[in-house]
């Protein structure tokens, strides 16, 4: 009783939620599960119109047989890589056949939108992926559909797990997608197509120019290859020789923020990276750091912990080390050395321990480097600022881009705007 009862309830409360949305009734559309939609427009399972894994490789097949496998990792940005492997050396996931055209769907942490269409015939995708083969939906409708909004809801309401959600293949056949026409669904990815155009070359001369960047790095921190006018020896030094290690104690606990070193993004506030932001006594063995000042993460400036804090003021916790440059180096040369291959070489190098590499100051200190004179270095920082403002004015058109076809498909995929008179 109790359960039919509930259901009686369900029932009421949505019936009661289409009414309240038929008075704002909107000629031409209907209100649906996933919001307006235009009369003629459909919301489908996916199941009826995809073929979901329609083939997948046997344990039979030939062991000495070469497959291209494309694995989770092997999708970025809609271009798919992949191995090349013996099936019998090749992961015990790389099951799915795919053809040119076919869709693979990331399962695994989908909002993360690792989803591309395959481009050529004769891989092997992992598993992990639902392949998704045209049935009654153009695929580059679907595709552009899976990246949408009302896809990143059903994402969110159907994955399971806490540490790689991910869905169910019961889940994947009833996931809902909005159906037009296909003359519209066509229309509809050609539109955004164009987008995704521009997207994909923005992406590859960014990459290009963060490889020319990464070159003149090499050739310009190390001397290979000199600025015109600049002449003789370099000063061959250690760490110690150009930096200045301090630790300022937050005894008299000032008002500033508190700051976390990341991996990637350098210094950001600890309420943006954690929970939470610690508070009164707490923070009084914390350090303070201040304006073009350095610190890491001592067990982690081998992937990246290491940053140049560019605020007034802030406050850090004790377990990193801060340092500042001295006359003999500029601060922009420093954060450039700092990204150097060698250099990362040489934290890991000069680490020490055993499961955890740990850099302190005094390991850190005895890292040699080979130091022009500052007229030099800040030529060479002047050119490498330019080409990381180039790189800056591409991400933020980049970005722009982003902005401009999340908002179109937003109006397409939807219905609000049309590219057909129906």
């Amino acid at each position: 009783m109790e359960v039919v009862f509930s259901m009686d309830i369900n029932v009421r409360r949505n019936s009661l939620l289409i009414n309240q949305h038929s008075k704002d009734q909107k000629p031409g559309y209907k209100y649906t599960k996933l919001g307006w939609i235009p009369n003629d427009w459909e919301i489908q399972n996916l199941q009826d119109i995809s073929y979901i894994d329609k083939k997948s490789l046997s344990s039979n097949f030939c062991p000495e047989k070469t497959i291209k496998y494309v694995s989770l990792a092997d999708i970025n940005n809609g271009q798919v890589a992949y191995s090349q492997y013996l099936f019998k050396d090749a992961p015990s996931r790389a099951r799915r056949i795919t053809k040119k055209g076919d869709i693979l769907l990331s399962t695994v942490r989908p909002n993360l939108k690792n989803f591309a269409i395959i481009e050529e015939n004769g891989l092997i995708a992992s598993t992990g992926f639902a392949v998704l083969s045209e049935k009654h939906v153009h695929n580059e409708f679907l595709i552009q559909f899976l990246y949408s909004q009302n896809a990143d809801r059903q994402y969110h309401n159907l994955t399971v797990g806490s540490n790689y959600p991910a869905l169910n293949s019961s889940d994947i056949k009833k996931f809902k997608i909005v159906t037009p026409l296909k003359r519209e669904q066509k229309s509809i990815a050609q539109c955004l197509s164009i987008w995704d155009s521009t997207i994909t070359k923005l992406n590859a001369l960014i990459k290009a120019k963060q490889t020319l960047k990464k070159g003149l790095m090499q050739q310009l921190l190390t001397g290979k290859k000199r600025l015109p006018g600049f002449y003789g020896e370099w000063e061959k030094l250690r760490l110690d020789d150009v930096t200045n290690f301090f630790s300022r104690r937050n005894k008299e606990l000032i008002e500033a923020r508190v700051y976390s070193v990341t991996n990637y993004d350098g210094f950001v506030y600890q309420s943006d990276h954690f929970s939470r932001e610690l508070v009164g006594d707490d923070l009084a063995s914390y350090k303070i750091i201040k304006k073009n000042e350095f610190a890491y993460n001592p067990a982690r400036i081998n992937v990246g912990s290491i940053a140049f804090f560019e605020d007034e003021i802030g406050i850090i916790s004790s377990l990193y080390v801060c340092f500042s440059t001295n006359e003999k180096m500029t601060d922009d040369y420093m954060r450039y050395f700092i990204q150097l291959e060698k250099t990362q070489f040489d934290f890991n190098r000069y680490g020490e321990g055993g499961v955890r590499i740990y850099l302190w100051y005094p390991l850190f200190a005895s890292i040699k480097v080979e130091v022009p004179p500052i007229t030099e270095q800040k030529a060479i920082s002047n050119v490498l600022l330019a080409a990381d403002k180039e790189i800056q004015l591409l991400q933020e058109q980049l970005e722009q881009m982003e902005l401009q076809k999340k908002g179109m498909m937003q109006q397409l995929l939807t219905g609000k705007k049309r590219l057909i008179n129906n």
